[in-house]
């Protein structure tokens, strides 16, 4: 039973991921095409945010629904945690295609795995328990 609930999880963190992925690039898309907001960095940052809110969400109340913890605690873990997934992810791509000159998009697609993976043990071990 145990390996059925660890199995579920993971289905809904790849659900949920999906679902935090797809809002981050719709508003980073509304706000490049319809609220003409002429700087990519600063749409995509705003995409980055409400994407990575979402995912909160979605891991306290429908990967994690069992964790106690108390939600500023969790907040601040998350936080800590995506910042530095995004580090590692920025640091990642810069030695994969700014200094070794491998295909940038195989290097964003390989370190979103690892991060993936990072991510939903420390999320599942360390923040939502």
């Amino acid at each position: 039973m145990k390996d059925l609930v660890s199995t579920n999880e993971k289905i809904r963190f790849v659900i949920n991921g999906v679902i935090a992925t797809s809002i981050h690039f719709l508003v980073l898309y509304l706000c490049v095409d319809f609220l003409k907001i002429a700087y990519y960095g600063i749409s995509n940052f705003i995409g980055a945010i409400l994407g990575t809110s979402y995912s909160f969400l979605g891991n306290k109340f429908f990967v994690f629904k069992n964790s106690n913890n108390n939600i500023l605690v969790q907040s601040y873990k998350f936080i800590l945690l995506y910042t530095c997934m995004a580090i590692n992810h920025g640091i990642f791509l810069y030695i994969w295609s700014d200094i070794c000159d491998y295909n940038y998009m195989l290097g964003f697609f390989l370190i979103t795995i690892v991060n993936t993976i990072l991510s939903f043990f420390i999320n599942k071990y360390k923040i939502f328990v």
